[in-house]
């Protein structure tokens, strides 16, 4: 009997003390590997996004919310510990949860590729959004809006003993539900 978490990733009798008491895990009674299937099963493909052809918007079939899967390759000659130092730092952010930062959901490697399952942030990018907007500027009561909204959740990780090492206008989403309300989203670029 084998113990594996939600991401595929093996339990040891060691690791059961640190599961919470919402943790999916998943037990295979017959000795087989983790099948990531047991985790995409769970979502319908919605739409690509992106020109990379590597990042999917997803709907869960259950709960109709939807997410994103981003895929990276890895080529051949990266090593394996580079590739588990990878693994390791997604694994860190699955256990942020902010309102104003996106939720990393599954994480699992096969072979020479990393699958991520997030939440799926609606609106734009800061840069998109400014680029929308006829002098490509903010008002100032939105700029502080979003300001104290990215300060919260910068301040939620850096109390998590973490950084976000690519904070851009890139990596910052916006939605704007009416003209006076403003939400912003960081996401980790990787």
């Amino acid at each position: 009997m084998r113990l594996f978490s939600k991401d595929g990733v093996e339990l040891t009798d060691n690791d059961v003390c640190f599961l919470r008491p919402n943790d999916i895990v998943y037990l295979d009674l017959i000795g087989k590997l983790f099948n990531s299937a047991q985790v995409l099963d769970q979502y319908s493909r919605y739409a690509q996004l992106g020109l990379g052809g590597n990042v999917f918007q997803l709907q869960n079939k259950e709960n109709r919310h939807f997410g994103v899967i981003k895929t990276v390759k890895f080529e051949n000659n990266v090593t394996v510990s580079s590739i588990d130092d990878f693994m390791r730092h997604l694994s860190i952010l699955k256990i942020i949860e902010h309102p104003n930062i996106i939720k990393m959901n599954h994480v699992f490697k096969l072979d020479n590729q990393v699958s991520m399952v997030m939440d799926f942030a609606k609106g734009s990018s800061i840069k998109e959004y400014l680029q929308g907007q006829p002098d490509q500027t903010l008002k100032e009561v939105e700029a502080r809006m979003l300001i104290r909204q990215i300060l919260r959740a910068l301040d939620h990780c850096h109390q998590q003993g973490l950084a976000h090492q690519n904070l851009n206008l890139d990596n910052v989403f916006v939605t704007q539900e009416d003209d006076n309300e403003f939400d912003a989203t960081l996401r980790n670029k990787r």
